[in-house]
């Protein structure tokens, strides 16, 4: 993955070639992101197809690295918006949204096409719907 902030705080996910995968990269992207002190949202495409999954190692890695930044975390990332139009692949993308919220302790949605997404991340940003607490 890396992360496109042309749009901040709108935070788009996108992910990358398998050859060109660095959570290293990510995980500093990210940390920047959360010391800039700003809340922001995460957007992204139900891409699971294009992700392969992390090792034992990065999964390792990836709970060293949240647990280090969990304030951060809580305090900036108003929330994920998971982008999945097929309604039949919703139902999958909203059970990892389930896990993904428990995990990394912000809420995470999942909707069905960019306007949503848009109107969601907006009301986030705002203070309409609630972080997890």
């Amino acid at each position: 993955m890396t992360l496109d902030i042309s749009h901040f705080p709108l935070v788009r996910m996108r992910p990358v070639p398998e050859e060109e995968r660095n959570l290293n990269r990510f995980l500093l992207a990210l940390s920047d992101l959360l010391e800039k002190g700003e809340p922001f949202v995460l957007l992204s495409d139900n891409n699971s197809d294009d992700e392969a999954p992390h090792s034992p190692d990065e999964k390792v890695q990836i709970a060293r690295w949240k647990n280090q930044w969990r304030q951060p975390l809580k305090q900036y990332v108003k929330g994920m918006i998971i982008r999945e139009p097929d309604s039949v692949r919703q139902n999958t993308a909203r059970q990892f949204a389930d896990y993904a919220s428990k995990f990394w302790g912000y809420p995470v949605f999942v909707v069905a096409d960019e306007r949503d997404a848009r109107q969601l991340a907006q009301q986030l940003l705002d203070g309409q719907l609630k972080s997890l607490d």
